[in-house]
């Protein structure tokens, strides 16, 4: 998770790109082991979401968003690709 939060400034808002070479870089780690580390950060975070009240005329419902809408893993290329949900942009601007 620190990892995707510490290179998350790099990122667009549509698709992100996390390249082994450069977070290696980064970290000072082989790049098996950043691999390995970038693919375990956007599994967990795939897995993450924000929960809210939300109302419908004289109901009251919770609802749920997930941090990311897809991902992508490229093994041989050593890269992951993912997408942040655009939905949840609004919440965090909130925090």
């Amino acid at each position: 998770m620190k990892l995707i939060y510490s290179l998350m400034v790099h990122f667009s808002l549509n698709s992100s790109l996390l390249k082994v070479n450069e977070s290696s870089e980064i970290f000072k780690i082989t790049p098996s082991v950043a691999y390995r580390q970038l693919k375990e950060a956007v599994n967990n975070i795939s897995k993450r979401y924000i929960t809210y009240t939300t109302y419908h005329e004289k109901t009251v419902g919770i609802g749920r968003i997930n941090w990311l809408s897809a991902y992508k893993y490229f093994d041989t290329e050593r890269y992951v690709r993912f997408r942040f949900n655009d939905a949840l942009f609004s919440y965090l601007f909130e925090l």
